[in-house]
């Protein structure tokens, strides 16, 4: 346990790693950024350094852009086209249910859909595809929950051990007794006052089943958020398999000869790099776990927990 100046920042630390553990998840969740793919100029494939669009996937969202072209005439008459810009566009997967995520096997898609669609089914995969990315989903959805939990029962316990340490300082202090004004005779049994066992202070018997409550409550807030902490980081690992390791074209961009503009090349590669872990996945889920787990930490050394022991 603390001393008192330590364990007000012990408080102090334990509200802000709860806040930062919540919001963290919640931006990782809803965060488009998980794994991520830069489309460069197919002219110039020499000279990738500036993308002209990014390409976004996480459990639950597919972002893409669609080119923009204008059309004109020059002095023969002849229509050319130019392009403009890139439109920047998402589809979004409903988050629950068990396997609803942003990757289907093609015997689930509709049998009439176009297989030239590209935006129709870009969110096709295979069996390992597939089953990684649910995964990473489902692990996700079970991660943001128990953090937000334990995150909020943090919050609880900081406010109310608050409302305690401001009762504290406002309770009676004993008196200060001059040590000059004490007689110097000897006190004599009767200077005593008779104490019985029936007389217990009344302010134990009420705050001993709220210690017992409030231990009970730091236990749960602990376990959630350590269980939140692991899920999340079961759903980065299987987040990584299934967008980076797993993903189409993304071996065929290691062994080619990146960057010298043959054909093969544009073909492997389709004028875009690798996929890579985006600011969702490599800082908003990793910051999430590493928040709750320093939330549990500080709550197990700041607050009691119930001592349930059996055998003596």
């Amino acid at each position: 346990m603390f001393s008192r100046p330590g364990r007000s920042i012990a408080i102090f630390a334990a509200f802000s790693f709860a806040v930062l553990a919540f919001v963290f998840v919640l931006l990782g969740i809803t965060s488009n950024k998980w794994a991520q793919r830069d489309h460069y100029d197919s002219s110039v494939p020499e000279d990738w350094k500036h993308p002209n669009y990014t390409s976004y996937r996480s459990p639950f969202r597919i972002c893409t852009a669609t080119p923009t072209f204008k059309e004109y005439t020059d002095d023969q008459d002849v229509k050319h086209s130019i392009l403009v810009s890139y439109a920047p566009s998402c589809n979004h997967y409903r988050p629950y249910g068990w396997g609803r995520t942003s990757c289907e096997l093609p015997t689930t898609l509709n049998t009439t859909t176009n297989s030239s669609d590209t935006t129709a089914l870009r969110n096709r995969g295979d069996a390992r595809l597939c089953q990684q990315v649910h995964l990473a989903g489902d692990f996700a959805i079970s991660g943001t929950v128990f953090i937000s939990l334990g995150a909020l029962l943090a919050i609880f316990m900081v406010i109310l051990a608050a409302f305690q340490m401001m009762s504290s300082t406002k309770s009676p202090k004993a008196p200060v007794v001059d040590p000059s004004s004490c007689e110097t005779r000897p006190k004599t049994v009767t200077d005593y006052p008779a104490q019985h066992p029936s007389e217990e202070p009344t302010q134990s018997g009420r705050t001993g089943p709220l210690k017992s409550a409030v231990s009970v409550v730091n236990l749960l807030t602990i376990v959630f958020l350590l269980i939140g902490a692991v899920l999340v980081l079961i759903s980065q690992f299987y987040a990584v398999m299934g967008f980076i390791q797993s993903s189409p074209n993304n071996s065929d961009f290691a062994s080619s000869a990146f960057g010298t503009g043959q054909a093969e090349d544009s073909n492997a590669n389709g004028f875009h790099g690798p996929w890579y872990q985006g600011m969702g996945l490599s800082v908003y889920m990793t910051c999430a776990w590493a928040f709750a787990a320093a939330t549990a930490t500080m709550a197990a050394r700041t607050w009691d927990i119930p001592d349930w022991t059996i055998l003596e």
